[in-house]
């Protein structure tokens, strides 16, 4: 038979917003528990419905705002808290954000779905759904739910209200009954198992630069190369290969320093495939070396670089050049006439 005292069960009695506040988005995860038990023949008794209560709804979302959770069953509650959507709100004293003193509360309200009201408004709720959202239908029976109840009464054992405090403190104080996630714009946090314990831990934060799947650190952080190695054989002129180029060829040295020095020396030199243009190219330049070629002369004079100061000058004189070779002309004309 359908239970007259309502009977519930959450997994923490506070939200927790580190501080300070960066540009992260803050996601606390609550679990629900209906602890009436289960009706054989009868899924929709004993079902509880509830509804999230804020005087401050532009600071926090909540997801869902209303819903229904069967007997026996859990339902997960993400409370939001986002300081770049507080500090864009359209009435100035809601851009503030909180701070250790702030003392911001959200109402839960619970109900038990009485006999008469199930049949509209559990018509769209499935017994047992798996489905992480609720869908459209059921969040607009449950608003129709809670207009026709009406607020929740003291005293009544159909009827609860649940105070989560809003707490804003250092990371150091974090609960360890807390299921916290910060994620960056468009991120998102990893879901709770279906069979979650009653009291899930605190869980390490998630972004949109991390993998939730693998939390370890990484074996080695990334190196650093210098400027002296980021220079490639692509960026040398055709003077520097070949004036600067050490004439004599042979197997590269290995230089090495610490305990596998031995070891690097005893080994054949070898190269990585990355390095083979530029031997290559070292040892095309040390066989040009000893003797200076008309082609190697041309490169060096072909790309040379004038100043504009110089090109204007040489034009000038090829002007003048040019005016003199046309008098020695029109003179040659009217002499031979």
């Amino acid at each position: 038979m359908p239970s007259d005292t309502l009977q519930i069960k959450l997994s923490q009695d506070s939200l927790f917003f580190p501080l300070p506040f960066t540009n992260a988005t803050i996601d606390n995860v609550v679990q629900v528990k209906n602890m009436l038990p289960v009706v054989q023949g009868d899924p929709k008794a004993n079902v509880i419905s509830f509804k999230i209560l804020s005087r401050v709804q532009n600071r926090y979302s909540v997801h869902p705002p209303v819903g229904f959770i069967g007997a026996g069953e859990h339902a997960t509650i993400i409370f939001s808290f986002n300081p770049e959507h507080v500090k864009m709100a359209k009435n100035p004293e809601e851009r503030e954000l909180p701070t250790e003193a702030t003392k911001d509360a959200i109402h839960v309200d619970f109900a038990v779905v009485d006999a008469q009201s199930v049949q509209t408004a559990l018509a769209h709720w499935v017994p047992g759904s798996k489905e992480t959202k609720t869908s459209r239908e059921v969040v607009a029976d449950a608003s129709r739910f809670w207009k026709q109840r009406g607020q929740v009464k003291k005293n009544s054992p159909t009827t609860m209200r649940y105070k989560l405090r809003c707490v804003f403190a250092t990371r150091n104080n974090v609960p360890d009954s807390l299921v916290m996630c910060m994620k960056e714009e468009g991120g998102c946090c990893k879901p709770i198992a279906d069979g979650a314990a009653p009291l899930p831990r605190t869980r390490p934060p998630v972004t949109s630069s991390t993998q939730p799947q693998n939390t370890a650190p990484p074996e080695a952080p990334p190196h650093r190369y210098s400027e002296s190695q980021r220079t490639t054989p692509t960026t040398r002129s055709p003077r520097s290969d070949a004036c600067y180029t050490p004439c004599a060829t042979g197997p590269p040295r290995i230089f090495t320093t610490g305990p596998g020095a031995a070891a690097a020396a005893s080994a054949p030199s070898a190269s990585p495939p990355s390095s083979a243009p530029t031997q290559k190219s070292r040892t095309s330049a040390g066989s040009t070396c000893g003797d200076i070629t008309l082609k190697s002369i041309a490169e060096q004079v072909m790309n040379y670089k004038l100043s504009y100061r110089a090109v204007g000058v040489l034009l000038f004189l090829t002007l003048l050049c040019g005016l003199r070779d046309q008098s020695n002309l029109l003179t040659w004309l009217i002499a031979k006439q």
